[in-house]
């Protein structure tokens, strides 16, 4: 027969301030090491000062209008060692001679921002060596076509464990 846990004292007030420290000291640990923890990490901020940043909207909207009017079409393959950006213009015409930059960097912060310079492999095809870690990246694909005209395009990529 099991054993009834039984308490054969006098429960004090000395027994509720126990309780009651534990409780809240439990709770304000947690909070404590919760802070620290978002302290150390990535801040969230994506522009310094959002209102100056919000001054120059109508001129990003129109640079993003005549990159559209390009009609370039980019397609990033990652690997672990190498990315390859495969720019292609109107009618599928691959885009050669063209200038190919890349910023990536991690969303959660941003020790592990980087830039890489394409080079031409060949129709249209442009090659980086990289040493990226396994996780998720973003950033910015740029291109700078031989008439010079500037395109930009976002990107964001999971690279798994295995290389993959």
């Amino acid at each position: 027969m099991l054993k009834r846990l039984a308490y054969h004292g006098e429960f004090t007030g000395w027994h509720m301030l126990a309780i009651t420290l534990l409780f809240f000291g439990t709770i304000i640990a947690v909070n404590i090491t919760l802070a620290v923890y978002a302290n150390r990490s990535w801040t969230g901020l994506v522009v310094k000062n959002s209102y100056v940043a919000s001054q120059h909207f109508n001129e990003r909207t129109a640079e993003r209008r005549r990159e559209a009017q390009l009609g370039l079409n980019a397609r990033l393959e990652p690997a672990p060692d190498s990315l390859r950006l495969i720019v292609v213009g109107p009618q599928s015409r691959a885009i050669t001679g063209a200038n190919a930059t890349i910023h990536l960097g991690r969303p959660s912060h941003d020790g592990d921002d980087r830039d890489y310079t394409f080079l031409e492999i060949g129709n249209g095809v442009y090659a980086a060596d990289v040493d990226l870690a396994p996780g998720v990246w973003s950033g910015e694909a740029r291109l700078v076509t031989p008439s010079g005209d500037t395109w930009t395009q976002p990107v964001r990529f999971w690279l798994r464990g295995d290389g993959k």
